[in-house]
């Protein structure tokens, strides 16, 4: 056997090898490709200079209105029907890392870089408060549903637990490290877990604070966590490139989704046995959790998808990105109404 012929082998088996390293055993699966149903530009009547990056996008409980925010220190609100810009909402003086919707929402949580958790009234667009509650980068806020608290943890080793009608911090959780982007409270309101750099989970009960669990759910960094709409499952990602699923009540791993090649950067539950994915390879994927399949494929950013959220009355998926654009996805009626192609995929 000559040299170049052995040559082509040794690179044929490394190349076999790779795939199932990474993607494990290869079978042709059909994953249907999906466009945006809309749109939104981050251009409002008053912006100056280059289109936002997206980093946070929200809806209201009632599907009414969408809110959007980015390196450009503003957070929008737009009407969810048309797409309208109500209000641009101004008082953070750096990138806007974070927004969430209170449960009536009436009022609407940003935070970011300027180590400040702003709340607003959403009618009017006015400021409440302005909690500069961290020494650190905020870059994640989750409402408590029954409460009036929020909890807000970013680059610093606490969580801070602040009162949305006062505006004061009451209370703060240590966490097992520093650096942590991933934030989550379950339906319920008594959990509520966090995962940052060191790739380890901590889960606290709620409201007294009381320390539950770790879970040391990769080795690299937490990107985003999502809890189920039972609240029996976390699902948590980021930079290892698997989407890992943990029972809540054990701590123990639930199930392994296949491995794909962008960095996991957002997680939203997206209807019965249903998860949505972000990547940095600019795709966002809905799984079924029941058979771990990748089934639809939702394409059309052309940057990283950073931000998730969902809707279920309006089965209505939004998705905000570093290509500066929001886009709305109906996900009623499966498949879903606009397919642009089939593709052929490893898994």
């Amino acid at each position: 056997m000559n040299d170049a012929l052995l040559s082509r082998l040794r690179a044929f088996s490394l190349a076999v090898a790779w795939t199932f390293a990474y993607c494990g055993p290869v079978r042709a699966q059909a994953i249907q490709q999906v466009s945006a149903d809309r749109i939104l530009t981050m251009r409002g009547p008053h912006s100056r200079g280059p289109a936002a990056v997206i980093s946070a996008v929200a809806i209201d409980p009632a599907g009414r209105r969408l809110a959007a925010a980015g390196d450009d220190h503003l957070a929008r609100l737009f009407n969810l029907a048309d797409g309208s810009l109500l209000h641009e909402l101004r008082s953070h003086t750096d990138w806007v890392r974070t927004a969430t919707f209170e449960a009536s929402g009436n009022r609407l949580i940003t935070a970011g870089d300027d180590r400040s958790l702003v709340i607003w009234d959403v009618a009017t667009g006015t400021l409440l408060h302005k909690v500069p509650c961290s020494a650190d980068p905020i870059y994640a806020v989750a409402t408590v549903p029954n409460t009036t608290l929020l909890a807000a943890a970013g680059f610093g080793d606490q969580v801070q637990i602040v009162d949305a009608d006062s505006g004061k911090l009451t209370k703060s959780l240590a966490c097992s490290g520093r650096d942590h982007r991933a934030l989550a409270v379950s339906p319920d309101g008594r959990l509520l877990a966090v995962g940052g750099r060191d790739g380890r989970l901590r889960m606290w009960r709620l409201p007294e604070g009381v320390f539950v669990r770790d879970i040391e759910a990769d080795k690299l960094r937490i990107r985003a966590l999502a809890f189920s709409p039972d609240g029996r499952e976390l699902a948590s990602g980021g930079d290892g490139r698997q989407v890992r699923l943990w029972f809540v009540e054990t701590g123990e791993l639930s199930r392994t989704l296949p491995r794909r090649p962008g960095r996991t950067l957002s997680l939203a539950f997206c209807g019965p046995g249903k998860l949505a994915s972000g990547a940095s390879d600019n795709l966002i994927r809905i799984w079924d959790l029941a058979s771990g399949n990748e089934e639809l494929e939702l394409v059309g950013h052309t940057g990283s998808v950073s931000a998730l959220a969902w809707h279920g009355e309006r089965s209505l998926l939004v998705s905000g990105s570093f290509d500066t654009t929001v886009r709305l996805w109906d996900l009623r009626g499966q498949p879903l109404a606009k397919p642009v192609r089939q593709a052929a995929k490893p898994r």
